[in-house]
């Protein structure tokens, strides 16, 4: 009896020195990596991992080790096994969330942190992450773009032709870009020059405020300013303000629009509804969209449609005259490195009275 109480007392202080001996490698890994050597973190807390497979703050301490050196994937790895050991616990899932987000899985990283708000997770700390995940920002500080856009008609109209560049810088406040255009349609041309901005507002809140100057106004507007507020609220849910004034040499446009726009798991779907409370009786437009989202949120396919009367409502026809007209179009977006991407689309319209109209759209985006 002696010697078994003895063999049990030795067990039970080799397995306390050994808990004891992990903890303390483990909080030395921890050090490591607060003071940015990552090597050493790495080797202290797989030692523990590999020692003690079911040690969910060692799992959650490698997901850090690997977020600070900008190894999202390992990171993402280590995350989801501290939570398969603590599904209950909100914080492994607001951590993954954060690897999610570097690897612009911004679908995925919103499920993890409505998750963890069920679970009780922080709210200032979700609402400021989610704020975060609400405008799609470009992962590098730089992005610029050229695009070539085709239009042509059911009838012997003479073909559209526009080409238009842009160069965007991400900062602390959200984005700006500054974009140029040379567009063609007849016999006529008109250049542009436009300042495309998206802010952060308030909690999960962002605007989109554009400014478009034509030089020669034969067809563009002379001005064209828009504004937009998106407010985010609920699981995944997405409403908007707009108003666009356009001025024309011969006529004046204002058009007011609200939108309520939904994320489903990998797919965003939006409706809109402008309305052009002009003196003729006023026009509509109602504009459909579903995207649904690659592995990342740079790589999308998406489709899109709407009809109305007195209102273009793709802008190509700056013409509001008292007529219906409908559209369609679909756009494919891929990124085949970090830093070069494409983008093409195809789009027909309908109107009432003139020729059908379709076209095709190319654009290769470049980031740095």
């Amino acid at each position: 009896m002696k010697y078994w109480l003895a063999l049990a007392l030795t067990v039970l202080i080799c397995g306390a020195a050994r808990a004891e001996d992990l903890d303390a490698r483990l909080a030395q890994g921890r050090k490591h990596a607060w003071s940015g050597d990552f090597q050493k973190a790495e080797d202290d807390i797989l030692h523990v991992t590999r020692q003690n497979p079911k040690y969910a703050d060692a799992w959650s301490a490698l997901g850090d080790v690997y977020l600070w050196s900008k190894r999202a994937e390992k990171s993402l790895e280590a995350y989801s096994k501290q939570i398969e050991l603590e599904p209950q616990k909100p914080s492994g899932l607001v951590s993954r969330s954060k690897a999610l987000r570097d690897l612009r899985r911004f679908p995925q990283a919103r499920q993890d942190l409505y998750r963890a708000l069920e679970l009780g997770g922080d709210k200032a700390e979700i609402g400021k992450l989610l704020r975060d995940l609400s405008r799609v920002p470009s992962p590098k500080a730089w992005e610029s773009s050229f695009a070539y856009d085709y239009q042509s008609f059911s009838s012997e109209r003479q073909e559209w032709q526009a080409f238009t560049a842009y160069l965007k810088r991400e900062h602390r406040r959200g984005s700006s870009q500054l974009e140029a255009a040379y567009t063609k349609r007849f016999s006529m041309r008109d250049r542009s020059l436009a300042s495309d901005n998206y802010l952060d507002l308030w909690k999960r809140s962002y605007a989109n405020v554009r400014y478009q100057g034509s030089f020669e106004a034969n067809f563009l507007p002379k001005h064209d300013a828009y504004a937009e507020i998106f407010q985010g609220f609920g699981k995944g849910w997405e409403a908007s303000v707009s108003y666009r004034f356009s001025d024309f040499l011969s006529d004046r446009v204002d058009q007011g629009g609200l939108s309520l726009a939904r994320y489903v798991s990998r797919f965003y779907v939006r409706e809109k509804t402008v309305l052009i409370p002009d003196s003729a009786g006023g026009g509509y437009s109602q504009q459909f969209l579903a995207r649904v989202y690659g592995n990342a949120v740079d790589d999308f396919f998406e489709l899109s449609g709407g009809f109305g009367k007195d209102n273009q409502v793709m802008p190509a026809v700056p013409d509001v005259q008292g007529r219906s007209s409908s559209f369609c179009a679909a756009r494919v977006q891929k990124f085949f490195t970090d830093a070069l991407g494409l983008s093409i689309s195809a789009d027909y319209e309908a109107h009432e009275k003139i020729p059908s109209q379709r076209g095709l759209t190319a654009r290769i985006l470049a980031r740095w």
